[in-house]
């Protein structure tokens, strides 16, 4: 068999990007996928980012299935976060949310998602440790979801290194210095 190795590297040599090291990162956002998670049928959104210098990991977002005023804000907040004014952002949730289903709303959310991505919004996103792999958040307090990892960790030198150790776990009377 003849392998056409020309078209070989053409199409893998130097096709995978890093991952981006942890940090904050200036981003396009460019699309958005609604998946359901977990055996109740609860919808998150995942983010996608633009591949520049590095491929980056998605953000997710619940949609909240039983908290409904939860819902309707944080998903206005996400729009306008992505370059909806807040009117329309409003309109947008009212729209997805008026027949009282959960699993249209986060259709509708998804499709939304979508057409106001085709714009390309800059953001700034975390990438965070997330056991061996990482994930993205966006810095906007706005939206921005408070976890373990913004108590526990910080990032020095591309390394995690834990900040809150509780008292009595880590004896620093035997360290050297």
């Amino acid at each position: 068999m003849a392998i056409n190795w020309g078209e070989v590297e053409d199409k893998f040599a130097n096709g995978f990007k890093d991952y981006a090291p942890y940090g904050k990162h200036m981003v396009k956002v460019v699309d958005a996928e609604a998946k359901q998670v977990g055996a109740k049928g609860n919808y998150i959104i995942k983010f996608k980012f633009e591949e520049g210098e590095y491929k980056y990991p998605d953000a997710e977002h619940w949609i909240s299935k039983n908290n409904n005023n939860w819902r309707y804000h944080h998903m206005k907040q996400l729009f306008v976060v992505l370059g909806a004014p807040e009117e329309k952002a409003k309109q947008v949730i009212e729209k997805a949310e008026e027949k009282g289903d959960y699993e249209f709303a986060a259709k509708a959310y998804e499709a939304s998602f979508k057409r106001l991505l085709q714009k390309k919004p800059e953001v700034e996103i975390e990438v965070v440790p997330d056991g061996k792999y990482s994930r993205a958040k966006f810095t906007d307090s706005r939206v921005r979801m408070k976890d373990d990892t913004d108590k526990v960790s910080e990032v020095v030198g591309g390394e995690v290194v834990p900040t809150d150790i509780p008292n009595g776990e880590l004896d620093l009377s035997n360290i050297p210095f």
